[in-house]
């Protein structure tokens, strides 16, 4: 009776130890990563870039199943006759409107330090 209540006990507590490192390391969000399929010293004017936010975990695992709001933001002023800026769920969406050096400081709820991405447009890439 007593061995049965010590196996029944040691597999709570195994479990429960299980359930709290997936939660912990393999499902929170620690960090977030910009991902972006285009080169930043080569932006054409008038021409829509996208960068996607996605959480990773302590593993360094993207976690782009947690479809939440990861609350993505561009910090400081953005200048609308130099940038237009379209912030959706998990995606920034941008649009240079005149030939410069840019910088963006992007910020989310779960980063601790903001990332900064440096843009130099172009007049026309030669992927266009």
């Amino acid at each position: 009776m007593v061995k049965n209540s010590l196996t029944t006990l040691a597999i709570v507590f195994a479990t429960l130890i299980i359930i709290f490192f997936t939660w912990h390391y393999m499902l929170s969000i620690y960090e977030v990563r910009y991902k972006y399929n285009f080169n930043p010293n080569k932006i054409s004017i008038n021409k829509t870039y996208c960068i996607e936010c996605v959480g990773i975990n302590a593993l360094g695992w993207e976690l782009s199943f947690r479809d939440l709001y990861l609350n993505c933001k561009t910090l400081g002023e953005i200048e609308s006759d130099k940038m237009q800026l379209k912030i959706d769920k998990n995606k920034i969406c941008f649009q240079i409107n005149r030939i410069d050096d840019f910088e963006l400081l992007f910020s989310s709820k779960y980063s601790l330090n903001p990332t900064k991405l440096v843009l130099s447009a172009i007049e026309k890439s030669d992927e266009d």
